[in-house]
């Protein structure tokens, strides 16, 4: 951005405009990474707790505008106009008493029908058995039906909107191993590709093809990498905490005055040819 006037009328803004430009950058070229890092994947972005609420506006801006599939609050889609994204949270499984598959049923009762129902099954960390006895409870509760895993076909169950479950997300402690998972090292924890992988083999097994695989915890751009690397059968990211440790640097500096370059040394006015022209008045002579 190339500047000319009098900077008695701006250079007081200084400080404000930069730190407005450089956590947009940081954050916008944080979620960019990840988003090429994906493939094509969609990207939720789930900063939103690790942050003052005052930047979750700009900060949504940012992560949409590079490519960012959702956000978490309101605040974050504010300047877009659109609306948040989400999930079920581990405190509404604790409301009822630690049941995620009645927790379930409670958030589709009451989350408006255009929502997407995502459900986070790592409560009992066992992925697979949780997110089977949560659509057996879905099934049972919107069709009035006895569901026999294996037996009863649950697709009227699964797909977007009201009544069904989207998707199930994974959310395992970087320190915990699901009980699905063979202990073999440290690449054993959290949500790792054996996860993934073996628990899209258990829901297809039993009619769950449709059933998409949301991750988060501990996500960033290498982990993504490696993941698609892989081949590992995961249909969205949740990324968090980890697209806001990156930080990029803005400065402004004088580097002409009447016309003449005048900059500190190493400083000098770069060529500004692809910049757009931007000459708005906000007030009448």
């Amino acid at each position: 951005m190339t500047i000319e006037g009098d900077p008695v009328y701006f250079g007081y803004l200084e400080t404000v405009l930069l730190g407005v430009i450089a956590r947009g950058t940081s954050t916008a070229t944080a979620v960019k990474r990840v988003v090429d890092a994906a493939r094509g994947k969609p990207i939720l972005f789930f900063s939103a707790r690790f942050d003052h609420y005052w930047v979750q506006a700009t900060d949504g801006y940012a992560a949409l505008k590079a490519g960012a599939f959702g956000v978490s609050t309101d605040a974050n889609a504010d300047y877009w106009g659109v609306e948040s994204m989400g999930t079920i949270p581990h405190a509404l499984i604790a409301a009822y008493d630690g049941s995620t598959e009645d927790a379930s049923i409670a958030f589709d009762k009451h989350v408006p029908a255009n929502v997407n129902r995502i459900v986070l099954v790592d409560w009992d960390n066992d992925v697979v058995g949780t997110t089977f006895r949560t659509v057996k409870k879905q099934y049972e509760y919107t069709m009035n039906k006895e569901f026999v895993l294996g037996v009863t076909d649950p697709s009227p169950v699964i797909g977007p909107g009201a009544g069904k479950i989207w998707g199930v997300r994974f959310d395992t402690s970087g320190s915990l191993r699901d009980k699905s998972v063979t202990p073999i090292g440290p690449q054993s924890f959290g949500v790792c590709p054996e996860l993934v992988w073996r628990a899209r083999q258990e829901f297809d097994k039993v009619g769950l093809q449709e059933l998409k695989i949301v991750v988060s915890g501990g996500f960033d751009e290498e982990k993504i990498k490696l993941f698609e690397s892989l081949g590992v059968p995961v249909d969205v990211y949740g990324v968090g905490s980890k697209l806001l440790k990156r930080k990029i640097d803005v400065t402004a500096d004088i580097v002409e005055v009447n016309g003449k370059p005048c900059a500190k040394v190493g400083r000098h006015k770069k060529d500004a040819s692809h910049l757009k022209v931007v000459n708005k008045r906000y007030w009448e002579d």
